[in-house]
């Protein structure tokens, strides 16, 4: 079909055409002046937008005006768009230009003629824009890119099946990078960056924005809904739940994105009620969606005797007329008992007071916010109260050891670390011993605190204390009852004997894997010693001369 000259292929795009073309009309216009801030920086007409709000019944003609002969004419007068640029200091004794923050001084009517048409332009963004396109549409996310590649690489290196990745242009993007770096200099800002702390954060929505790890937010996302990101990861695994979640991701061989993200709905879904709408996806009895239970667990007689347990609301669910209360229909596998019509009438008397529906598809409510959007704040707090995790955080971070240590023994702790157990589980055929003892199987509690050698480095360091001690049966423990043994005052060099003495054990562990190189015993004890001596001396722990003294002045008799 052609319309004014333009050729239109479906009934949609003239739609979109005829939204965007039409005439500006006052309430539009009012819509975006009240949706605007009014406190910001006035421009060359030295007025705001909140002086346009305050004095719109004065204004309104002379507004409209510039609206329609921006609508007839496709153009306004250059003064509109003139700006200039003010330099703001952002500290004092500003003198580096990096020191000012650059606001632009542009007329209020500019403004808002941009801003009617940015909201134009949203009705019909996402029929401009291709689904692939994930940046500048409102509902989708550049991240969304991120995990359907990652996905998709995922599936293809799991399946071993070859396929092309176009290195060519990984290559040239790379180079493109590089030549710009090279010729402009730029590089990361570290007067920008960010310290992230340790333990509890009270600005914890900040830092789950500086730390992009609000992931649990895609099972909020997900739901029974047709973007591109959502078709493609119900595409590889599959769903349940009405189309709210997939299938278990289970497997030793990859590790797919959405497999960890997954992992969090069974803490999620204890935080969500469903909003019915068209009751499609969600089932009558094993959902919340009428009070804080499923109906199976407030109805369990009659669960038991349903003729459908796994259907969908909308199974149960009559519409004699338009406009009217959809009646229900739920049926059962037998007659009722006599003892059992009480509980019926019950169930009947419960469900009709719950036939509100919202108008749409089915939904999701967060039930911690009284909006029922969902956050991440408040999911975090509930899972720290419900789940309240007790670690020796403050004996590994808080000792003072190098930061690879640190994390090193921090991922030991979790028992994170890959000890031939864990590779095992994933996989890989490995000979079955400790590579430090060649005896028995490598785990991270034997490797660092009961092999042979982890065993004989632990008798060494209490016979430095001079004190006797029984190992614990794995890493927490021993971090747990060995921070500020000697008092709070008096604990800084023992504070850093776990971390010295797991980060030299998993080196000769890795020595003697990768380098077929082996210390003896006195050697192994030699290098944890000088190790400690180091750390003690560089954060004035000691002022011992030499390593022989520093461990003479350790012994507590």
């Amino acid at each position: 079909m052609e319309v004014e000259g333009t050729v239109f292929e479906e009934d949609q795009d003239i739609q979109d055409w005829v939204l965007i073309e039409r005439k500006f009309d006052k309430d539009e216009i009012l819509q975006a002046l009240q949706s605007s801030n009014g406190d910001k920086a006035l421009g060359q007409d030295e007025f705001t937008m909140g002086f346009l709000k305050k004095c719109w019944r004065v204004v309104v003609l002379d507004v409209m005006a510039v609206f329609e002969e921006f609508h007839d004419f496709c153009t306004f007068e250059k003064s509109l768009n003139a700006t200039f640029l003010a330099l703001i200091p952002k500290k004092q004794n500003a003198r580096n230009i990096k020191d000012f923050r650059p606001i632009g001084l542009i007329g209020s009517i500019y403004k808002l003629v941009s801003k009617v048409l940015t909201n134009r332009l949203k009705t019909v963004m996402e029929n401009l824009i291709s689904e692939s396109q994930n940046a500048f549409v409102g509902g989708r996310q550049i991240l969304d890119s991120v995990l359907v590649t990652n996905e998709s690489l995922h599936s293809r290196i799991k399946s071993g099946i070859q396929g092309i990745i176009y290195p060519q242009q990984l290559m040239y993007i790379r180079l493109v990078l590089t030549y710009f770096e090279a010729m402009t200099g730029l590089q990361v800002n570290m007067s920008n960056s960010e310290m992230v702390p340790v333990g509890v954060v009270p600005n914890l929505s900040v830092l789950a924005d500086i730390m992009c790890c609000s992931i649990v937010k895609w099972l909020w996302r997900f739901g029974p809904q047709l973007s591109l990101w959502r078709r493609a990861i119900a595409l590889k695994y599959g769903t349940l739940s009405g189309g709210w979640i997939t299938r278990s991701t289970q497997g030793a061989h990859g590790c797919g994105l959405w497999r960890s993200i997954s992992s969090g709905w069974s803490d999620f879904v204890q935080y969500v009620e469903f909003e019915v709408g068209v009751g499609d996806h969600i089932r009558f009895w094993d959902d919340i969606w009428c009070g804080n239970r499923p109906l199976k667990d407030v109805f369990p007689d009659l669960y038991s005797i349903s003729s459908n347990r796994q259907a969908n609301i909308v199974a149960f669910l009559n519409h004699p007329a338009s406009g009217s209360r959809p009646e229900w229909n739920v049926t059962f596998s037998r007659n009722f008992n006599d003892w059992e019509v009480e509980g019926v009438a019950s169930f009947i008397e419960f469900i009709h007071s719950h036939t509100n529906f919202k108008v749409g598809g089915d939904g999701l409510w967060w039930r911690l916010k009284g909006n029922g959007l969902f956050d991440i704040k408040l999911f975090y707090n509930a899972l720290r109260d419900f789940h309240p995790v007790n670690f020796p955080w403050k004996a590994i971070w808080g000792a003072h050891t190098p930061r690879r240590v640190s994390f090193f023994a921090w991922v030991a702790t979790w028992g994170l670390i890959l000890t031939e157990d864990h590779l095992k589980r994933r996989g890989f055929q490995l000979v079955g011993w400790c590579s430090m003892c060649r005896c028995d199987g490598e785990t991270i509690s034997h490797l660092l605190l009961h092999c042979e050698v982890a065993y004989g480095s632990w008798t060494f360091v209490f016979w430095t204390f001079g004190i006797l001690w029984v190992l614990p049966g794995c890493v927490l423990d021993l971090f747990f009852g060995w921070h500020n043994w000697l008092g709070k005052n008096q604990s800084k060099i023992w504070n850093l004997v776990p971390s010295c003495l797991f980060w030299t054990l998993w080196q000769e562990r890795n020595n003697r894997i990768f380098e077929n190189v082996e210390r003896i015993d006195s050697q192994l004890y030699e290098l944890f010693s000088n190790t400690l001596y180091d750390w003690a001396i560089a954060w004035g722990y000691s002022s011992s001369t030499s390593v022989i003294s520093f461990l003479e002045s350790l012994h507590l008799t």
